[in-house]
C-alpha cells in the first residue's frame, strides 16, 4: 500500500508506504498516509462542465534505519533530506494513486493531478528535530479514473479541459438606415448590429505521451464551436441551440428578409492564463448596401421653373469572410446601384407631386454627378431635376423668344420738318401709313449627349407654333440663322416674319 505520484515523462515519488526509498531516491519513507478527498461539481447553467477534485495527503515522515543515534547531526541531517525532498517536489502534472493494502485493486486514481503546496511544519517534542517530520501535500485534480487499468467516461465538456466557457449574443439597432425607393412612407429600413462573443477557459490535458497547454484547449473549443454555428447570425434559431443540451432556443429578433453582412472578427488570447477569446459582429441589412436618398426643392421666384435636388449616398457591405484579403463593398455598392439609378428621375418626380406643383419634371436632369469610391466601397450621385418644358426629345433645356414689332398696326410712319426760329419745336405731319408688321422668334436647345449626332428640326417646330397665321394676305421670312454645335449640343435658330395685313389669328 502506497501513495505514489507519477509526474508525466519523469520518476515516480512514493509517498509514505515504505520503509526505505527505492532508486532513485525519491519520495517520503514512513507508514501509510493520511487523506482527504472533496469534490465539486462544475455547471454553467444547464452545461455540465465536470468536476474538481482536492486531495490532501499528510503524514509523518520517517528517518531510514541507516541513521545512526550515535553519530552526531546524523539524523538531523537525515530530517533535512526529508524536509528538501518535500519542499522541491516538483508542482508537475501528473497521475496520483491512492493503492489500498495487500495488493488491492480498488485504486483511487486522478490522471491529471498538479501538486499545489507541499508543507513541512514546525517539529513536535516528540521528534525533537531528529525522530520524524510531519507533512502535507495537496493536489488538485479534475480526471477520476475507475479501478486499476480502466478509465471512466471523461467528464471533459466535449472531450475538452474546460474550467470556463461563455457565450452571449447582442443585437442593437443602428442610427444608419437604408432605402431602395422614395413613396413618402414605409421605405425606410433599419439596419442592426449583432455581436457574438464565445470564450473559454481551460487547463493542461495530457494526450498521449504529449502535454497540450490549456489555450490550445480553449482554443479547440471555441473553433469547434463556431463551426457548429456557421458564420450566418440569421440560419434558423434551431441550429444555434446556445442553451447546450436543453429545449430552449435564441431568438435574435432580426425582422425577416435580412442579411447579415461586415463580419468581423475580434480575438482575445491569454497563453499563459489558458484562455481564448473570439467576438464576431454584423451588420443585419436589409439590402447588400446601405442608401440614404436626399430630396429638395428650389423654388427660386425669379428662376424660370421649380427644380428638385436629388441626392443619393450608396454604401456597399461586404459579403467575404472575416479574415479574407479582399473586400467585396465596392462591387455590392455598384450592383444595388445599378438597380435603383433608374429610378432617380421618378424619385424626384414623386416628390414634386408630393409638395403640391402641378406640373411635369423633365425626363432629363439638368446636371448630374457620380463619384465612386472603390477603396471604401461607397457611390455619390447628385442630380437636378426641374419642371421646365420641352418639346425636342433628348434636350436638357429650351428656351424660346419672341419679338413682336408693330403687329397691331398702331406705329404711325410722320415727317418732322425743322422749321428757322419756330421757337416750340418742328413741325410733325402725319403720312397716314404705318410700317411693316414683324415678329422675330429665336429657340435655344441644349441636347443630352445620346441625342447629339442629329441636328434638331428647329424650324418645323417654329413654323408649327410661332409663325403668324394670318386671315388674308401672305406672311413672308424674311431672315433665317441656324447654330448648331454637335459637341456641346447647343442648338440656336432665329427666324424673322413680316406682313402687311392685319393683325395675325395667332
Amino acid at each position: 500500500m502506497a501513495v505514489t505520484y507519477s509526474i508525466t515523462g519523469e520518476n515516480t515519488i512514493v509517498i509514505g508506504g515504505q520503509s526505505t526509498l527505492t532508486s532513485p531516491q525519491v519520495g517520503v519513507v514512513g507508514p501509510f498516509p493520511r487523506y482527504s478527498i472533496s469534490r465539486e461539481v462544475v455547471r454553467k447553467d444547464s452545461l455540465y462542465m465536470g468536476e474538481k477534485y482536492n486531495i490532501t495527503i499528510s503524514g509523518t515522515a520517517l528517518i531510514e534505519d541507516s541513521a545512526s543515534m550515535l553519530v552526531a547531526g546524523q539524523r538531523q541531517n537525515e530530517i533535512h533530506q526529508i524536509i528538501a525532498r518535500i519542499l522541491t517536489l516538483d508542482a508537475k502534472k501528473g497521475t496520483l494513486e491512492i493503492a489500498p493494502y495487500g495488493g488491492q485493486t480498488s485504486v483511487i486514481k486522478f490522471t491529471d493531478a498538479i501538486l499545489v503546496s507541499a508543507d513541512s511544519p514546525e517539529q513536535d517534542e516528540t521528534s525533537q528535530g531528529v525522530q520524524s517530520q510531519d507533512y502535507s501535500f495537496v493536489f488538485e485534480a479534475t480526471e477520476l479514473a475507475g479501478s486499476a487499468g480502466s478509465t471512466q467516461a471523461s467528464d471533459d465538456v466535449d472531450g475538452l479541459p474546460l474550467d470556463e466557457v461563455t457565450e452571449s449574443w447582442d443585437v442593437s439597432v443602428e442610427e444608419e438606415y437604408t432605402q431602395d425607393d422614395y413613396e413618402g412612407t414605409n421605405q425606410v429600413f433599419k439596419c442592426f448590429t449583432i455581436s457574438h462573443t464565445i470564450s473559454a477557459t481551460a487547463r493542461t490535458k495530457v494526450d498521449g505521451a504529449i502535454l497540450k497547454s490549456g489555450y490550445i484547449q480553449a482554443k479547440s473549443w471555441v473553433d469547434s464551436r463556431v463551426a457548429t454555428l456557421g458564420n450566418d447570425p440569421l440560419l434558423p434559431v434551431g441550429v444555434k441551440d446556445l442553451s447546450r443540451g436543453t429545449a430552449q432556443e435564441v431568438d435574435l429578433e432580426i425582422p425577416t428578409g435580412y442579411t447579415a453582412y461586415n463580419q468581423t472578427n475580434s480575438i482575445q488570447q491569454d497563453i499563459l492564463g489558458g484562455s481564448y477569446s473570439l467576438t464576431r459582429s454584423w451588420k443585419a441589412s436589409k439590402y447588400k448596401a446601405t442608401c440614404t436618398v436626399d430630396l429638395s426643392v428650389n423654388n427660386d421666384q425669379s428662376s424660370e421653373n421649380v427644380g428638385i435636388d436629388v441626392s443619393v449616398s450608396v454604401q456597399g457591405l461586404d459579403t467575404s469572410e472575416a479574415m479574407a484579403a479582399n473586400s467585396l463593398k465596392y462591387i455590392n455598392a455598384v450592383s444595388f446601384w445599378d438597380g435603383v439609378k433608374s429610378n432617380v428621375q421618378s424619385w424626384a418626380n414623386t416628390f414634386y407631386g408630393n409638395q403640391g406643383f402641378t406640373g411635369t419634371l423633365k425626363t432629363v436632369a439638368n446636371t448630374v454627378s457620380e463619384q465612386h469610391n472603390q477603396t471604401a466601397g461607397s457611390i455619390s450621385f447628385s442630380a437636378t431635376f426641374d419642371d421646365g418644358q420641352v418639346d425636342f426629345l433628348g434636350a436638357i433645356n429650351q428656351s424660346v423668344n419672341i419679338t413682336f414689332t408693330n403687329e397691331d398696326g398702331g406705329n404711325q410712319i410722320v415727317a418732322i420738318l425743322p422749321v428757322i426760329e419756330k421757337t416750340n419745336g418742328p413741325i410733325i405731319q402725319n403720312m397716314k401709313t404705318t410700317q411693316e408688321r414683324s415678329r422675330s422668334i429665336s429657340l435655344d436647345l441644349s441636347m443630352d449627349r445620346d441625342t447629339r449626332s442629329i441636328k434638331p428640326d428647329g424650324l418645323s417646330f417654329i413654323e408649327t407654333n410661332y409663325k403668324p397665321t394670318l386671315a388674308q394676305g401672305d406672311v413672308y421670312r424674311q431672315t433665317k440663322t441656324e447654330t448648331w454645335n454637335p459637341n456641346s449640343g447647343a442648338y440656336t435658330l432665329s427666324v424673322d416674319y413680316v406682313w402687311t395685313a392685319e393683325e395675325p389669328t395667332n
